[in-house]
């Protein structure tokens, strides 16, 4: 199986979060591991989010953001990606940044692994198959 991992799932494991241990197992299941290339910008904001307001030290950030980038075999170039992205964007009411996951997904015949609920609402209203790791609570 062949799943794109979004940059939430991603960080969920290398902050071992309550649900990544059920991102990790579908990460062993996976044969191939893709994300657009937005993923390392996104997975690496969120660590400088982490150091700016949260006081992670700069060095534990950076080995966290190894570990998120080190989960993706390959990236999906957004530029072999954008328009359709747009549109879908446009069609579904997501963010571009969403839609690019969606893209990937459906470009790759992969399943979107995610715990935006939001994200998975979207795959699944454009029948995109998709795995929700639900958050606690």
């Amino acid at each position: 199986m062949k799943i794109v991992l979004d940059a939430n799932a991603a960080v969920e494991v290398s902050l071992g979060r309550s649900q990544a241990s059920r991102v990790v197992d579908f990460l062993t299941d996976a044969t191939h591991v893709l994300a657009p290339d937005l993923f390392y910008s996104e997975v690496g904001n969120v660590m400088w989010k982490y150091v700016r307001f949260h006081k992670l030290e700069v060095e534990k950030a950076a080995r966290l953001l190894e570990t998120c980038c080190d989960l993706i075999d390959d990236a999906i170039p957004s530029r072999s990606i954008y328009e359709e992205a747009f549109s879908f964007a446009c069609s579904y009411a997501v963010s571009v940044y969403d839609a690019l996951y969606i893209v990937s997904a459906r470009r790759t015949d992969s399943r979107l692994v995610s715990l935006d609920q939001r994200l998975i609402k979207a795959a699944q209203k454009a029948k995109v198959s998709c795995i929700s790791i639900n958050k606690p609570g």
